[in-house]
């Protein structure tokens, strides 16, 4: 006697859908959370600790810089003294730039762009005297400043 099964074995529908949709999920998850892993710069900056909470300022413009560098400037020789091989990276909105630079192209940007406000994120390493020298160089460009820090623990 031939078994007959009673089972319809075209199979549409939800079944079908649902590894597909369980593959997209872990997709959307993966580039939600790999998206968080870099730095916008791609420089590592570890910014000072504050118990102060930073209030958004709207859209601003954003100036990192690092303790060391970690590669040098093209074009850059042992011997400029202006650009020493051990020497912070700065990073203006996206494009790295040198430090001697750096107040000629904030009053630039300033000429053609309606944000008022830089956000410094100066790693905690950094000197002081550096800071105090971007930090002239961003007022006297006619921007507010805004020094980034990390929540304390």
């Amino acid at each position: 006697m031939k078994l007959v099964t009673t089972i319809d074995r075209t199979l549409t529908g939800p079944v079908l859908l649902a590894p597909i949709v369980d593959g997209l999920l872990i997709v959307v998850v993966f580039f939600l959370f790999g998206s968080h892993l870099t730095s916008p710069t791609g420089i590592p900056v570890e910014l000072p600790r504050s118990s102060l909470q930073f209030v958004p300022h709207g859209e601003a413009h954003l100036l990192v810089v690092s303790a060391e560098s970690l590669t040098p400037l093209p074009g850059a020789s042992v011997a400029d003294a202006a650009n020493p091989p051990h020497t912070s990276v700065l990073v203006l909105d996206g494009a790295r730039i040198r430090l001697p630079d750096l107040a000629d192209q904030l009053r630039d940007l300033r000429s053609r762009s309606e944000r008022k406000t830089v956000i410094l994120q100066a790693d905690k390493l950094c000197t002081h005297g550096l800071v105090v020298e971007i930090t002239n160089a961003v007022l006297s460009s006619g921007f507010e400043l805004v020094h980034a820090t990390s929540p304390a623990p």
